[in-house]
């Protein structure tokens, strides 16, 4: 007989509540601590890629992962305002049992605090507003929950806004996880971010543009350099499988990512009135001819 459902739900509620309050009490034990202790580097460098879905933060990931020299752990598509070693541990036990023991092995030591040194740590976050991604009170636990960083970088990456919700319609992610914001009025944040408008990021903040990220090398140059990565181009090829690939090819195309036509999506939807419809929002056009200029042959859709 299956398990009644309102009982797995009630039992769910039960088991999270409880992690809350343990959490809580572990989390101000270990700030306590913290305070009559030296903490030691532990991430010479640390990485926050922040961006919508499908933007191509997995793609920028694996190409940063390809150049950084070292030992690098990447935390991939975290949740906000948390320890992230401990939130990759629990999705693990909760939705994939059959990698607890590895779970239990790797994150758990340091969601406790066990950290290994690393030469670059890499957390990516997406479809968050960004007041909760550089929120105050993470920010005071950030040592204990990550290890404290000698070099801290936070790397926006914007995509123009036709390829992005082509993409979105095409993998169905029409809503964000942020449930105070459109997927629309996320991309206008984080527009207004990557112009300096609002000042949420404050380490060493990188704005990366997509499209000019996929089409010119030299730009790519100088995003590694200010990154101090040894440049040499590697991983730009790369379809990451973080995400299930591309919305349009999947993994198809991993080895040859360069020659997808990842700035002509937007044709795909050409006589979709529901894409259409998100065009007629002129401030979502205002700022994308700041950023992105003119993309050729959109003007269809206006």
């Amino acid at each position: 007989m299956h398990p009644n459902p309102l009982w797995q739900m009630s039992n769910k509620l039960v088991r999270k509540g409880t992690r809350l309050v343990q959490h809580s009490t572990e989390d101000m034990t270990r700030l306590l601590s913290q305070s009559f202790t030296t903490i030691p580097v532990t991430n010479k460098k640390e990485l926050r890629i922040i961006g919508l879905r499908r933007t191509g933060n997995h793609t920028v990931a694996e190409w940063i992962k390809a150049q950084q020299l070292g030992k690098v752990e990447h935390l991939n598509n975290l949740e906000v305002r948390c320890n992230p070693y401990r939130y990759k541990y629990e999705k693990i036990i909760d939705f994939y049992p059959e990698h607890t023991q590895w779970a239990h092995k790797h994150y758990l030591p340091l969601a406790k605090g066990d950290f290994v040194d690393l030469d670059c740590l890499i957390c990516g976050y997406e479809d968050h507003a960004l007041p909760s991604i550089y929120d105050p009170i993470f920010e005071n636990f950030h040592d204990i929950y990550l290890g404290k960083s000698g070099q801290r970088f936070e790397i926006l990456i914007l995509r123009d806004p036709f390829n992005l919700f082509a993409s979105r319609f095409k993998s169905n992610m029409l809503d964000v996880k942020s449930t105070r914001s459109t997927a629309v009025e996320l991309w206008i944040q984080y527009a207004k971010e990557f112009l300096d408008e609002t000042q949420y990021l404050k380490q060493n903040k990188v704005c990366i543009n997509y499209n000019l990220w996929v089409d010119d090398v030299d730009y790519r140059r100088n995003i590694a350099k200010t990154l101090e990565l040894e440049f040499t181009d590697s991983g730009i090829n790369r379809v990451a499988s973080l995400g299930g690939g591309s919305s349009f090819e999947g993994q198809q195309m991993d080895g040859k990512g360069s020659k997808m036509q990842v700035l002509d999506r937007w044709k795909h939807f050409v006589d979709d009135n529901r894409y259409r419809e998100i065009f007629q929002n002129k401030t979502l056009l205002d700022y994308s001819q700041k950023i992105f200029g003119d993309i050729p042959g959109t003007d269809v859709l206006l």
